[in-house]
């Protein structure tokens, strides 16, 4: 039975996809902000940082899409 394991991972899942996730998020965007207003933006890391927020926040939905039964 791996009840135990499921609850674990679940909460993972939306510790990263609730409050934490978003306050996250948003430090990074911060941090591209930043970057951008001093001058020393890195495009690269713009992009990264864009595409680690839409994977993170869109990840959760795309396997639960995948897994519909």
């Amino acid at each position: 039975d791996f009840n135990g394991v499921t609850t674990f991972l679940q909460a993972i899942v939306e510790a990263i996809t609730g409050p934490i996730g978003v306050s996250i998020s948003a430090l990074a965007v911060i941090a591209v902000g930043f970057s951008f207003m001093t001058g020393r933006m890195d495009w690269t890391f713009a992009v990264s940082i864009i595409m680690g927020i839409a994977i993170v926040f869109g990840g959760a939905s795309f396997v639960q899409g995948l897994a519909a039964r």
